[in-house]
């Protein structure tokens, strides 16, 4: 798998060769896969207040489409984390477990939470498999994807 760099510096270097100049549009699709054995609700906290618009519900087995788009073109800041700016997200499996993902910098002691750092935080991109799907020259489409698992269940009830 090519890394997200490369592809950057692939797509610089065509809209140079080009001629590429401002303007276009970016379009960042984050696809929730939801194999946890639970419905989920992922809902996102800034200062401790839900960010409402951004609440997504996720059926079992099933699939979810977080949409944004934004002037220019851009192949960074894509995900769901990265695009709804948050300091903390809720995962809530059915109505027996969650588990908070936290934003870089904060620090706490909570024993369902996931730090930054760790690797199943939503919060942090580096944990979507990320592809470039379509580019053009004004035109760039990004896909994010981050698979709920049933260990991730299992590890909420802990």
């Amino acid at each position: 798998m090519i890394n997200k760099a490369v592809w950057l510096f692939v797509f610089l270097i065509s809209g140079m060769l080009t001629g590429c100049s401002g303007g276009g549009k970016t379009v960042s699709n984050t696809i929730f896969v939801n194999n946890s054995g639970q419905k989920i609700t992922i809902t996102p906290y800034v200062f401790g207040t839900v960010v409402n618009n951004d609440v997504i519900k996720v059926e079992n087995f099933g699939r979810y489409i977080y949409t944004s788009s934004a002037h220019g073109v851009s192949s960074s800041g894509g995900s769901y984390g990265a695009r709804v700016y948050v300091d903390s997200i809720v995962v809530s499996y059915g109505s027996s477990a969650i588990k908070v993902h936290y934003q870089k910098g904060v620090v706490s002691n909570n024993t369902k939470a996931y730090d930054y750092d760790n690797p199943k935080n939503l919060v942090n991109e580096k944990n979507y498999f990320f592809r470039i799907k379509e580019t053009a020259t004004k035109y760039i489409e990004l896909e994010y994807q981050y698979n709920f698992t049933k260990e991730d269940y299992e590890d909420a009830l802990k």
